[in-house]
């Protein structure tokens, strides 16, 4: 049975004050966040492998309590992390055209755990379609389903729901074959459902998603209740912190360096990577470890590439234009990103308020692990290919370019959340929204520099709805949702007319404006260092994270996936890319 330690534990000594001993290790691993703590975890499994994980954060609940551990909070520790430099970034967008020249706040922690400790806590998998082209993509044939599955299934800790916490009309479908027991992470349903997804579960019904199972088992189709990275048990969140880092912390083969940004990955003249440059944020001191075998980058997706840059590894005109020397010309550094980006409709809705603030609330979730606190919001999901009768309007390439997606490969997701995003609200009258989020964006961006200098935050260009085919599936999403809130499931749930974006907003040009002012990113950006195959001039790393051009250096984070993957969590795929990549090393390849 794994233990739950939920105390403040001492990592390491200060970097500065760490004897010369605790300078060189065999491994160094950049970004203690979901990638990063999985791999050290799995490292230093076998006694004799050192590990360090130098991390710029801390321990979440030396920022802000407990606030992570309880599920319902999410959106209050990621308004921290967006305010709070101790606990996030506070990196942002460059104007973006495809939403009306706005500059928008990119949300991205600063912890232990990384996003895993202020996520909505969503699980899922992705489809057997959308691994065999990631196969086929990358030119390895272990990227395909069944060969990624048992790397899924070696982090799940996987617990039943209790059917008698939620409502008759919330119980969850799932396959309990593709379930695993015996994970570090643990993995079940909330022991609350919302009121709002039990209608919108009929109002998708309505018009042709029906229900499916959890989305574990290579299917992505339907509708279906969240499944989510929380203890059962507890109903705390579970993280890479909790799950990976918290039981390993006595492995005196593990050393984390917190508070600590590393500035720069170091070569020798071999273009072998020898070990990183580090600076303690608290004293300013910079000192150097060293890896005897690899320096491994999960920095996450807009700091492994930046990282890499200022290290002299990327494209060789950026890195000359701040005199950076060049290691490595690899022109895919960066580029590639793609996002889920997402628009909400609102509506005034016949459900009673929950206040989660209420002190039956608060203790019915400290002593029985129930109630609305075990719950973030989006407890729902649909996804669907758009219908035949919304894309008569198409261009024929555009018909072509999503055709050659994998029949199994959603272009759209439909999430819920029983609030609204606005103000304007009538005082004591409840909302709720549902959202269209891509799954198949055509947008392409790309993180840059703007200097030599880790110190800089680094240069985020999503390009949101640039590219016409995601407005053309946006626009067919908007009408769907419509669509359903319009059907006879929904009439006894929704009181008048629209509250967001309104009736008012009615032609195409119309809601493509609405677009331009609404549309906000998931934060589920990837693919800035894309895997790829040798001969490809665009791949920034190969099929086990080895960054070609140079040696001992791998990146192993969302930021090497070839495309960003559909499904409602990316998290899963990091903790399965994780596990996979960490296996790969431990048998030396």
């Amino acid at each position: 049975m794994k233990s739950k330690l939920l105390l403040t534990l001492c990592v390491s000594a200060p970097a500065w004050a760490a004897p010369s001993t605790l300078r060189s290790f065999d491994y160094i691993i950049v970004g203690g966040g979901t990638a990063g703590l999985t791999v050290a975890n799995r490292l230093t499994e076998n006694p004799a492998i050192t590990v360090a994980v130098i991390e710029a954060g801390s321990f979440v609940e030396n920022v802000v309590g407990n606030l992570s551990q309880v599920p319902a909070y999410a959106f209050a520790i990621q308004s921290a992390a967006a305010t709070n430099p101790a606990l996030g970034w506070g990196f942002h967008t460059t104007p973006q055209p495809g939403l009306g020249g706005a500059v928008v706040d990119y949300v991205r922690a600063k912890t232990l755990g990384g996003c895993s400790s202020i996520n909505n806590v969503a699980y899922s998998r992705s489809s057997k379609g959308a691994f065999k082209l990631w196969a086929d993509t990358v030119g390895d044939q272990s990227y395909t389903w069944d060969r990624v599955l048992p790397y899924y299934r070696k982090s799940m800790d996987f617990t039943p729901p209790d059917a008698s916490t939620r409502f008759a009309n919330a119980s969850p479908s799932y396959n309990a074959a593709a379930t695993a027991r015996g994970g570090p992470l643990d993995i079940t349903y909330a022991a609350y459902a919302e009121s709002w997804s039990t209608w919108v579960a009929r109002g998708l019904a309505a018009i042709g998603i029906p229900p499916t199972s959890a989305l574990i088992d290579g299917t992505l189709t339907g509708s279906t209740w969240q499944l989510y990275t929380v203890d059962h048990a507890t109903g705390h969140r579970a993280s890479s912190d909790t799950a990976f880092l918290r039981p390993s912390l006595h492995r005196p083969n593990l050393v984390v360096f917190t508070e600590t940004l590393a500035e720069r990955v170091l070569f020798n003249v071999w273009k072998v990577a020898t070990g990183v440059e580090a600076t303690t944020t608290g004293s300013n001191t910079t000192f150097t470890l060293t890896a005897r075998r690899e320096v491994i980058l999960s920095a996450g997706v807009f700091q492994s590439p930046q990282l890499l840059m200022v290290s002299g590894v990327g494209p060789r005109a950026v890195l000359q234009q701040y005199n950076i020397p060049v290691v490595a010309d690899r022109p895919g550094v960066g580029q590639g990103m793609r996002d889920h980006i997402l628009i909400p409709l609102t509506y005034q809705v016949n459900l009673a308020s929950v206040d989660l603030t209420s002190a039956t609330a608060v203790a019915e979730f400290n002593t029985q692990a129930r109630g609305p606190l075990t719950n973030p919001g989006g407890d729902f999901v649909g996804l669907e290919k758009i219908p035949a009768a919304f894309r008569t309007n198409w261009s024929s390439e555009k018909k072509t370019m999503l055709a050659a997606l994998p029949d199994d490969w959603p272009e759209i997701e439909y999430l819920v959340l029983p609030a609204p995003l606005t103000g304007g609200t009538t005082p004591g009258a409840s909302y709720a929204t549902v959202f269209a989020a891509l799954q198949a964006p055509q947008s392409t961006g790309n993180v840059s520099i703007a200097s030599a200098s880790m110190g800089d935050p680094p240069v985020i260009n999503p390009n949101w709805l640039t590219a016409q085919a995601d407005l053309d599936v946006l626009l067919a999403a908007f009408k769907r949702m419509r669509q359903m809130a319009a059907s006879d499931a929904m009439a006894d749930v929704i009181i008048g007319e629209e509250f967001l974006p309104g009736p008012a907003v009615q032609t195409d040009e119309q809601i493509l404006a609405y677009f331009r002012l609404a549309g906000t990113s998931i934060s589920h950006a990837h693919a800035t260092n894309p895997m790829g195959k040798a001969s490809d001039p665009k791949a920034v790393v190969g099929t086990t994270g080895k960054v070609y051009g140079v040696k001992s250096l791998r990146v192993i984070d969302a930021s090497v996936f070839p495309f960003l993957l559909p499904g409602p969590a990316p998290q899963s795929h990091v903790y399965m890319l994780a596990e996979k990549l960490a296996d790969a090393i431990k048998k030396g390849y």
